[in-house]
């Protein structure tokens, strides 16, 4: 996700084209007007199905951005939470809006954005320019990162702030956990929609991309701890939703009708990890 989604959609709806070479050795080119089922299903779905050897980027004229990251004081986290929420709300009338909330150990670091350069400070911003824990205003070793995707909840919003104060005391020493609230709204869905679509069946509500970071010292680090963490334990193509899961199956089976990307790759997001795989 990028720091407007809701102008442009995700980074892989900015793809126009894929030069892709198959299996059988073919090299074709998956488009909006070619080749669109594996189109698609390359927008989102890994390494599934090919290797593609050419992208083809779509790109935007350069625009003025308003750019500043606030520190708040996170012992009111409550009142932080309604701001986020106040301006995700907002952000469904105006797709030029752009807001991270990262809950922090000290902190909570609030990045707001706006694709534009107006005389003024943009209204929708004032819920945070009225906090009265703003701490200051700043200039604009991770090892592990998990993601997962909700809908606008402040009271989910306050339970997840709890469970990451008691989870950071269980952590061992140097280690240190903290999460971002980035919104996404309907106009974001539609991006991508509009762009040919993707894979990951998100559905066409305001919604909020949550990432979960921890970070340890690099000495005496585990990497196959790290490693570990990113591996197909986690069943991400499943989180797209079975529909979407069978597309991606039809996508392999037309493409790749020997198998040869399930097989010969080692491990990571493939369709043999799922459990509706079929051989």
């Amino acid at each position: 996700m990028g720091a407007f989604p809701n102008l442009y959609g995700l980074g892989a709806d900015g793809i126009k084209n894929f030069e892709v070479l198959l299996a059988d050795g073919r090299l074709i080119n998956a488009n909006a007007n070619e080749n669109g089922d594996l189109y698609r299903a390359l927008k989102g779905g890994g390494s599934n199905f090919r290797i593609v050897t050419r992208f083809g980027i779509e790109t935007h004229p350069l625009i003025n951005v308003q750019y500043t990251i606030n520190l708040y004081n996170p012992e009111d986290y409550v009142e932080i939470i309604k701001a986020t929420i106040a301006v995700q709300e907002t952000i469904e009338d105006d797709p030029k809006i752009g807001l991270f909330t990262n809950f922090n150990h000290g902190f909570v670091a609030v990045s707001l954005l706006y694709g534009d350069t107006p005389a003024q400070s943009p209204l929708a911003f004032e819920p945070f320019y009225n906090l009265t824990s703003l701490i200051t205003t700043v200039v604009p070793a991770t090892n592990a990162i998990s993601t997962v995707t909700t809908k606008v909840s402040r009271e989910l919003y306050e339970e997840a702030y709890k469970s990451w104060i008691e989870t950071s005391k269980s952590l061992p020493v140097g280690c240190v956990l903290h999460f971002t609230i980035q919104p996404m709204g309907k106009a974001g869905v539609q991006a991508g929609k509009d762009r040919g679509e993707n894979i990951l069946g998100l559905e066409s509500v305001p919604q909020c991309w949550w990432v979960f970071t921890c970070e340890w010292p690099k000495d005496g680090s585990d990497d196959a701890a790290a490693q570990k963490a990113v591996d197909s334990s986690q069943k991400v193509l499943r989180s797209y939703g079975t529909e979407n899961v069978k597309r991606m199956q039809d996508v392999a089976v037309k493409y790749d009708p020997e198998g040869i990307f399930q097989k010969l790759q080692h491990n990571g997001f493939l369709l043999r990890n799922t459990s509706e795989y079929l051989s």
